[in-house]
């Protein structure tokens, strides 16, 4: 019967260690024709009022693709295999929530946007999408922003320090830190679409 309980133990163990490591398989996985391995990714073009975006989503880019080590990102056009290019068409924020007594916005909605293209350096196209949108919610009040939250503990924010603000100065800095999420989870995507594919 001891035998049998560790035989159990062992196996949820293994089983455990298999789908921890799922996302790393996906991640590393690259269905790009076998002459595609190295991508420059130019500067995100920015067509919204967000003036800092542009830089953010190309960081984003750039560190999404150098993670897997799947392709190598390139600092020049002449260095890569194929080009990434992606434009920020538009950003929206909208309210999700509010006091039911005086309006005041609790949550909002971040929005973007974006519309991406890879393609071979002979102008062949690889993968492309017109028009990718990613949403992202945030508190506007220190009493609506979830502490425990992931979206949270990424921000620059502390609980501590959340306490000592004023409801403009959290709504700044969650509005800063769900462009951050958003642009992450934009990053994802499109490397989850254009290199690693379907299963």
């Amino acid at each position: 019967m001891k035998n049998k309980g560790i035989l159990i133990r062992a196996s949820f163990v293994c089983l455990a260690t298999l789908v921890g490591c799922g996302y790393g398989f996906q991640g590393s996985r690259n269905t790009l024709p076998s002459d595609v391995r190295r991508i420059y990714i130019p500067q995100v073009e920015n067509h919204s009022a967000e003036s800092g975006f542009g830089p953010l989503m190309t960081d984003a880019l750039r560190d999404q693709f150098e993670k897997f080590g799947a392709v190598q990102v390139v600092d020049t056009r002449g260095e890569a295999d194929a080009v990434l290019e992606a434009t920020v068409l538009k950003i929206k924020r909208t309210t999700r929530t509010t006091t039911g007594t005086t309006d005041l916005a609790l949550q909002y909605d971040t929005s973007v946007t974006l519309a991406s293209s890879l393609k071979k350096s002979s102008g062949v196209s690889l993968w492309s999408t017109p028009a990718m949108t990613v949403s992202k919610a945030f508190g506007g009040t220190a009493n609506s922003v979830v502490e425990s939250s992931a979206d949270f503990s990424e921000g620059t924010l502390t609980a501590a320090g959340l306490a000592g603000l004023s409801d403009q100065e959290v709504l700044r800095s969650q509005e800063a830190s769900s462009l951050r999420s958003v642009a992450n989870e934009a990053a994802k995507k499109i490397y989850t679409a254009a290199v690693v594919g379907g299963f």
